[in-house]
């Protein structure tokens, strides 16, 4: 991974880390799912298999730079019970819970770098 990727997740806030790790590992799971059912032509395979490869880099780096939120990134191997998890859970709850209106006015504000602390939640992961 390149230092302006680095630096780009470097600066983002904390929802934003939670959707890109999240959308990371969602791409991982549905690249190697489908890898793994035949869905990608042969000579396609190898460069799907780099991707995933990158995608695992990223998602990782943006782990190992959790603790700027309190998180000790080695929590995530303590899988279900350590901070990693309920940090998590915390956000992965506040975007399932979010109305659909709310994700479209949040999408449109997250493009143009606009503040959307009014639709966060008030307690923290630690609160919970």
């Amino acid at each position: 991974m390149d230092d302006k990727k680095k630096q780009d997740i470097l600066k983002m806030d904390e929802v934003s880390t939670y959707f890109l790790i999240d959308e990371c590992g969602a791409f991982i799971f549905k690249m190697g799912h489908s890898l793994k059912n035949s869905m990608f032509e042969k000579w396609n395979e190898p460069a799907i298999k780099q991707d995933i490869i990158n995608v695992q880099e990223t998602q990782q780096f943006a782990v190992d730079n959790l603790g700027r939120y309190g998180i000790d990134p080695q929590s995530a191997k303590d899988k279900p019970n350590g901070d990693y998890w309920k940090w998590y859970r915390h956000w992965n709850k506040w975007k399932e819970l979010l109305p659909v209106k709310d994700w479209q006015v949040i999408s449109k504000l997250m493009s143009k770098g606009k503040s959307i602390k009014k639709y966060l939640p008030e307690k923290t992961w630690k609160d919970e």
